[in-house]
């Protein structure tokens, strides 16, 4: 059985802190070692796409991380946080740091990530 596929793609150019560039070139990259390998790179960071991120994610009640998990990623957030007057990460529990533990409102969510909290 063949499971071989045809293209790649990633979520880790979704959100507005992650340089696009960067993620896209290490896709482009990992595509190029197979011949019959695709990167199908799209423009994530774009405001209709910000926002229909967020409509499936509270549609779906996806959990709000608001981290990417390692702890350089925890330490940066929270002296950023700090920095800007916000209450550092909560790690579990039914609240976060900024605003709900789920995602539920895809304005409010959107404007939350929002380094310049710009709305959508």
């Amino acid at each position: 059985m063949d499971l071989r596929f045809d293209a790649i793609a990633t979520t880790n150019a979704t959100s507005r802190w992650k340089d696009a560039k960067q993620v896209n070139e290490s896709g482009f990259r990992a595509a190029a070692r197979y011949e019959y390998l695709k990167y199908w790179c799209q423009d994530w960071q774009s405001d209709e796409m910000t926002l229909r991120k967020y409509e499936i994610s509270a549609s779906e009640k996806f959990y709000k991380q608001e981290y990417c998990g390692c702890s350089f990623s925890l330490r940066d957030s929270n002296e950023w946080r700090v920095a800007n007057g916000i209450d550092k990460i909560k790690i579990g529990g039914e609240t976060a740091g900024i605003g709900n533990r789920y995602f539920t409102d895809p304005i409010v969510d959107a404007t939350e990530e929002s380094q310049e909290g710009k709305k959508i």
